[in-house]
């Protein structure tokens, strides 16, 4: 079966588990803390804090950077041990033009660093 044949009208009756963010912060949280990830998605601590108790939402961008964040450390633990993965996020990456991932998750998003996971994943050289 197909992915669209999969895929009808009644598939997304209820998005709103799609929308939580919560539990993604949550984890993001468990793996870096709360100063650590605040630095990473370019915000306050005190706004994570905040949401994270339900006294405020996150802004578009801060939102954005989370899932971006969330996708790739869990493309990365599907290929690198778990201590090798803060090495790669802060090392100079070959797939990347030898630019540090998570300086290229903060300004072109998850799509270049999945790229080059799939790279490493199927055994390539960039």
């Amino acid at each position: 079966m197909s992915w669209a044949l999969a895929i009808d009208n009644n598939s997304f009756k209820d998005s709103r588990p799609l929308q939580e963010l919560r539990p993604i912060i949550e984890r993001l949280k468990a793996v870096f803390g709360l100063r650590a990830l605040a630095t990473i998605l370019n915000t306050d601590a005190g706004n994570l804090s905040r949401f994270l108790s339900g006294r405020r939402a996150l802004s578009d961008q801060v939102a954005r950077r989370s899932v971006d964040l969330d996708h790739v450390l869990m493309r990365a633990a599907l290929i690198f041990e778990p201590d090798v993965i803060p090495d790669w996020l802060t090392g100079n990456e070959p797939f990347l033009r030898h630019a540090r991932p998570i300086d290229v998750l903060a300004v072109h998003g998850a799509g270049p660093l999945i790229v080059a996971l799939d790279g490493i994943a199927a055994g390539s050289y960039a």
